[in-house]
């Protein structure tokens, strides 16, 4: 499609794959509530955005050239999500995953560049790998079923990281909180490889116990620790405000150099 999608009826995608291959912005896409199956953006300099509030893909979306603008609500993934080469713009909405298989997700990015606004993952079974190094949701990440396996270097959060029934995976990697208001951290039983806190705001677990398998650190903030137990398997670096409320916190590291 080298112009405009307008969907004044129905269509059924069946299992195929529509390119939008424009080489010009202001493009739009009115889909009525329908479905893609895969959705990809190809046109070099191509500008996208999405008239309603909602965009369904029932397997992969790619944006390999161009910029795409997500709708202000929320854009669902049955599948894969690739930026390799492209561009999205999140518009404040919620990207949802809801695959019951194993799919990857590669921003193509930076800390700040290519970035989610919030993260939902509930699908029953599903398993999501981030395959960047970083990656960024600047406002919340819901993990309520499925595994999701965190990047390798950092993965930003801006105010809400919620584990309510599924699982996450540290991978070695930094989850960074860095809200300039009030984030919550719930965590769900899983741990954290390494947890670092770089916001100007005020931080709370919700779990009465939580994990760090390596380092924590408090750069900017208030942080104020679970009632019950934090375990830290590595450093402690305190240089901003820490509450320790009722809880304890205990070091099991192995290492003598901590």
């Amino acid at each position: 499609v080298y112009g405009v999608w307008v969907n004044q009826n129905n269509f059924v995608p069946r299992q195929g794959e529509v390119f939008f291959a424009a080489t010009s912005s202001g493009q739009s896409i009115t889909t009525a509530g329908d479905s893609f199956y895969d959705l990809t953006f190809n046109g070099t300099s191509g500008g996208w955005s999405f008239t309603e509030t909602t965009l369904s893909v029932s397997n992969n979306i790619r944006f390999q050239a161009g910029s795409a603008t997500l709708p202000t609500g929320t854009t669902t993934v049955a599948g894969s999500f690739d930026a390799t080469g492209g561009t999205f713009l999140h518009n404040n909405g919620t990207i949802a995953f809801t695959s019951n298989g194993a799919e990857t997700i590669t921003f193509a990015g930076s800390l700040f560049t290519n970035v989610a606004y919030n993260l939902a993952f509930s699908g029953s079974g599903g398993s999501w790998a981030m395959s960047d190094t970083n990656a960024t949701a600047t406002n919340a990440v819901r993990i309520s079923l499925g595994a999701v396996t965190f990047p390798t270097g950092a993965f930003a959060i801006g105010n809400y990281l919620a584990d309510v029934g599924g699982s996450f995976v540290g991978n070695n990697g930094t989850v960074r909180m860095y809200s300039g208001t009030t984030g919550t951290i719930t965590s769900g039983g899983s741990s954290f490889s390494n947890l670092r806190f770089h916001g100007a705001g005020t931080f709370s677990f919700v779990d009465a116990n939580a994990t760090v398998l390596e380092d924590i650190t408090f750069v900017q903030g208030t942080t104020i620790l679970p009632t019950g137990t934090l375990t830290i398997g590595g450093s402690y670096d305190n240089n901003a405000s820490v509450t320790a409320g009722t809880g304890s916190v205990v070091f099991n590291s192995t290492d003598s150099a901590r």
